[in-house]
């Protein structure tokens, strides 16, 4: 395989120079008219040789020989009937499946990006396999999601006039295996602590009991433990799959909203999940490990749709601007969550707290910044909170302070040309101290001097 690639690159450097040995390599892939009719199998060294093609095309796609476009094509149409597992060699596992649908799609996406001809060739076929995999209930369950997945890495264009059906399709999909919100009725999904004291923030969070008592906490782990590690990933995949299809087309309004409805669900449930102790989960150990990183998996999917639908805001909408300020009260609450969970040093955990953390950034520049003053109003609380713990003189002060240091970094560059003056209150409201006197002021001491320090850099870069 690995002298197939070598070979692949060397004919993409001078393809008029080794015509014969391109040939080759697609003589030995599937043939097309096989691949559509019946019941198409492959071998293990067709699959590496369209492998190969792919590779080929991602590096000349506007080659003038158009049969490794086609069996390239042949192959993508053929995904459906993938979904047989008499399609794949006998000794393929799920996993071999979704390495090499993983590897054929980052081939075409590049592709795509290169050559709009060839682009559009492809988007006539995304919506159809998505569809098939969303609904293959008599093929095999695994490499449909295998597909699934690997389409959650790379997404190949898709028609306008597909995008409203996938979206509506993924939607079902999410909704089938999302438990109801553990939030009680008329709890306030934007109510954020964050005007709680200094000290209280110090103290960090006192559990699940902040969001309502024993009876509400009993049935919210409850909901959660009934969530299977395989669901949740289902979750993740329907949440990242909504957010690919909005970056390639738009959607009707009103299914944008309903969008936007699953992204509020999933954070009112993430800060409940975020501050259940780890004593009242019933189940412990390494087990209760692997679904925790898979719920914070699918919450960081949420997140980063989030941000795909703050960039899908009309900027002259009467109603952005509210749409704005709720999705800023949301990610804050999340984020101090994720600062204040008992999961908080799992590298999913610090992943999605850096999701947070770049969904406020993103709000901080929509609308033309006109967030920016309250936004930075409400961050500095959560500056200090993440000081609190962390060793601001220390040599290593931990993910989560270097995605807060990164993301005010972004905010002050944004701001220093838009509207200095809360720009300058944000800086200068942060106390400035020597390393001996790190014991009187706390936590808070050398934070303005990170600050600072990182935006010089940035100004010289």
């Amino acid at each position: 395989m690995e002298s197939l690639m070598e070979l692949c690159d060397l004919i993409a450097q001078n393809p008029a120079q080794f015509v014969e040995k391109l040939a080759w390599i697609c003589g030995r892939c599937p043939p097309a008219e096989a691949l559509l009719v019946g019941s198409p199998r492959v071998s293990r060294s067709q699959l590496n040789a369209i492998l190969a093609v792919a590779r080929f095309i991602s590096k000349c796609p506007n080659h003038s020989d158009e049969m490794p476009k086609s069996l390239v094509l042949a192959f993508y149409r053929s995904i459906p009937s993938s979904f047989n597992p008499s399609f794949w060699p006998q000794s393929f596992t799920n996993d071999s499946i979704f390495s090499v649908f993983r590897d054929f799609l980052e081939y075409i996406c590049k592709a795509c990006e290169l050559s709009p001809e060839f682009s559009t060739d492809v988007a006539r076929f995304t919506g159809d396999i998505l569809i098939s995999a969303l609904g293959s209930g008599n093929g095999d369950l695994g490499v449909s999601k295998a597909i699934l997945k690997a389409m959650c890495y790379h997404f190949p264009p898709v028609l306008s006039s597909d995008a409203n059906k996938l979206v509506s399709s993924l939607l079902e999909q999410f909704e089938n295996f999302v438990p109801r919100s553990p939030r009680e009725p008329g709890t306030s999904s934007h109510s954020s602590p964050m005007s709680v004291s200094n000290v209280d923030l110090l103290g960090g969070s006192s559990g699940y009991n902040d969001v309502g008592g024993d009876g509400v906490e009993k049935r919210a782990i409850a909901s959660f433990e009934e969530e299977t590690v395989d669901r949740l990933e289902k979750q993740e995949m329907a949440l990242k799959l909504i957010g690919n299809v909005l970056e390639k087309a738009s959607i009707d309004a009103n299914l944008l909203e309903s969008v936007r409805g699953i992204v509020k669900q999933q954070f009112q449930s993430m800060v409940t999940f975020l501050k259940i102790r780890k004593l009242d989960w019933s189940e412990q150990g390494q087990s209760l490990k692997v679904r925790i990183n898979a719920k914070l998996a699918a919450y960081q999917a949420a997140a980063r749709l989030q941000i795909k639908t703050l960039a899908s805001l009309d900027l002259d909408g009467k109603s952005s601007k509210k749409l704005l300020q709720g999705a800023l009260a949301s990610l804050i609450e999340a984020a101090e969550a994720c600062l204040f969970s008992v999961w908080r040093k799992l590298r999913a955990c610090e992943e999605l707290f850096s999701s947070l953390l770049s969904g406020i950034s993103h709000a901080a520049v929509a609308r033309d910044g006109q967030m920016l003053r309250v936004l930075l109003i409400r961050f500095k609380s959560l500056v200090l909170a993440t000081c609190a713990q962390a060793d601001t003189w220390g040599s290593n002060q931990g993910p989560m302070f270097e995605s807060v240091l990164k993301t005010s970094c972004e905010i002050i560059q944004f701001g220093w040309n838009k509207d200095r003056s809360p720009v300058d209150t944000f800086i200068m409201g942060f106390p400035i101290c020597e390393r001996n006197s790190y014991e009187e002021e706390g936590p808070y001491c050398g934070i303005r001097s990170w600050i600072e320090v990182m935006w010089i850099v940035k100004l010289k870069r």
